[in-house]
């Protein structure tokens, strides 16, 4: 029975065919508005089939559509009743004059416009005997008649756009050249459970567009945001469309997911902050930028360069912010790099193409934040290493007057370390002066001060009155010595004709500390008269072992002048 509209029986009352249609108009009103407005928003829907095939046809006469199993939401239809379903044993129709389902021909040289309409007719296969009867003689007759009227579909082929004609659902759009052959096939469908829209400007990545806005207000009244979704059709493309801007993708059921898309930079630093940004007098610039996304035909977008002032894009004001919308359908770089936009945070909008619009930067207060970067521009902020955390060394330090560059030591290639000087002169009290340690580890076995292309490295000290005196510390056997076997190192000092003997350490446990006699007053490598005074035992065993206190002579008697 009808729902909106039911029959007025009374008592006594005589029936006639006009009623019993009226009760079948009743239930297809009904239909139509739960099918056709409460659903399909009072448009022709295909929820399922309707499909051109063209394989291996080049001619659209030949083009065949398969209509087994479609399913049709179809309220503006020539027949009320919105909801209509094929069997699945329909043969494919071939889109030519001669079937008879077809309403209309082929256009050459234009866009042709196929559409199903639906209409009822008499259908001979549910024909058996009916009773009639015939008032002139009062008598009642048998007549072969079909018993029903059966919902079937046309297919229409016209140059009308679909706008045109709301009572065809629409199919496709087939472009033919002067000869009849097919040049494009566009699909057409206004299918029920698809976000892109059909129609006679069919749109693939067609998105819900918010009549009203987005924003729920006190004062909007009664319209507005999700207020605005009235039928099904409405809330499904309204939710791909939300889903499509959380996931982003080239299309709303992309494999695709926003937090793989990511803010990276490659290449050179601004000197001024060592960063891909810099912020200076409340503008904004910056470099090497690109994004990078997943599951698309691209994978990445380079962002133009900007390294000067533009008013209207790098002087940012608080809550203001740049953004860019990516491609993911090609990779992006040189001319045709993404161009950074600037626009309020409150009020950014969104992109064409939804999941597509990403700021990469923004102004909060009097700073400057960076996508993927939690501190300001231009700040450094870090935990600093301990011996047990990993953090951050701090490695330069305050430039002063004395020190205008400061900086560490190298490192070279065998991993030690390369400086200047060593030093504890400093104006912090914490540190204070002190003695400079070297080697002061058991694991220390020896100190080296010298490589091997010298023969030696300077000990400087100075006298009394300022000047620098050089000393060098002989790391190897001096052969010019007498006691060249047990030599263990050698304190030379620089001066005169060369370099001269100071300090000899003997292995023999001695100490030989080497003298001019008085007269020779600038220390001379030739000097024959060179002499050692030389501590050392007299070279025999216990118990007759003494040390011994004496002058070495230049050619090499030793005169003893004290023994214990």
């Amino acid at each position: 029975m009808a729902v909106i509209r039911q029959q007025n029986w009374l008592g006594q009352q005589r029936i006639d065919v006009p009623y019993l249609r009226s009760i079948e108009s009743g239930v297809c009103a009904d239909f139509d508005v739960l099918a056709g407005s409460m659903m399909a928003g009072d448009r022709a829907r295909v929820v399922a089939g309707c499909e051109i095939v063209s394989t291996g046809v080049t001619t659209a006469v030949k083009l065949v559509l398969r209509t087994a199993g479609a399913i049709l939401l179809h309220p503006r239809a020539s027949e009320s009743g919105s909801v209509y379903n094929v069997p699945l044993t329909e043969d494919d129709q071939v889109l030519s004059s001669v079937n008879p389902l077809i309403v209309g021909s082929w256009t050459l040289s234009a866009v042709n416009y196929v559409g199903l309409d639906l209409i009822r007719s008499a259908d001979d296969t549910t024909r058996d005997l009916v009773a009639f009867y015939e008032k002139a003689t009062d008598s009642e007759f048998d007549r072969s008649v079909p018993l029903a009227r059966t919902l079937h579909y046309k297919i229409t082929i016209s140059t009308l756009d679909f706008s045109v004609t709301p009572n065809v659902c629409p199919v496709a759009k087939i472009t033919t050249d002067a000869s009849g052959n097919v040049v494009t096939i566009e699909d057409a469908r206004q299918m029920f459970f698809r976000l892109g829209s059909g129609g006679g400007t069919p749109d693939p990545a067609g998105i819900y567009a918010w009549a009203q806005g987005r924003v729920e207000s006190a004062t909007s009244g009664f319209h507005g945001a999700d207020k605005d979704l009235t039928n099904l059709k409405d809330w499904c493309d309204a939710m791909m469309t939300r889903l499509w801007e959380l996931g982003g993708g080239e299309h709303w059921f992309a494999s695709t997911a926003d937090r793989n898309v990511k803010l990276v930079a490659t290449g050179g630093t601004f000197v001024s902050t060592q960063e891909y940004f810099e912020w200076i007098a409340n503008n904004l610039h910056w470099q090497n930028l690109s994004f990078t996304f997943d599951n698309s035909t691209g994978y990445f977008n380079n962002i133009a360069n900007q390294l000067i002032d533009s008013a209207g894009l790098t002087d940012l004001a608080d809550g203001e912010c740049l953004y860019v919308d990516i491609d993911r359908s090609q990779n992006l770089s040189g001319g045709t790099a993404l161009v950074a936009v600037k626009a309020p945070l409150a009020t950014l909008g969104m992109s064409d193409v939804p999941g597509s619009r990403f700021v990469f930067a923004w102004r909060k207060g009097a700073n400057v934040f960076v996508r993927d970067q939690q501190v300001a521009v231009g700040t450094f902020v870090a935990n600093p290493a301990t011996t047990v955390a990993l953090g951050t060394v701090y490695l330069s330090g305050t430039p002063t007057a004395l020190a205008p560059t400061p900086r560490c030591a190298t490192i070279d290639t065998a991993g030690l370390a390369i400086a200047g000087g060593l030093t504890r002169k400093l104006a912090v009290a914490v540190i204070g002066p002190g003695t400079i340690i070297i080697g002061n580890d058991a694991a220390d076995t020896n100190v080296t001060i010298g490589h091997s292309a010298s023969t030696g490295t300077s000990v400087t000290g100075t006298d009394t009155t300022g000047a620098t005196t050089p000393l060098i510390v002989k790391n190897s056997h001096d052969i010019s010595g007498p006691h060249v076997a047990a030599q263990i190192a050698k304190f030379v000092q620089t001066g005169g004709a060369g370099d001269v003997d100071a300090v000899t350490i003997l292995g023999t446990g001695a100490i030989e500390m080497h003298m001019e006699p008085a007269g020779v007053v600038t220390p001379n490598a030739s000097s024959s008269s060179a002499l050692r005074m030389v501590a050392r035992d007299n070279g025999v065993v216990s118990p007759n072992k003494r040390l011994q206190f004496g002058v070495l002579w230049s050619n090499g008697t030793f005169t003893v002048i004290a023994e214990s």
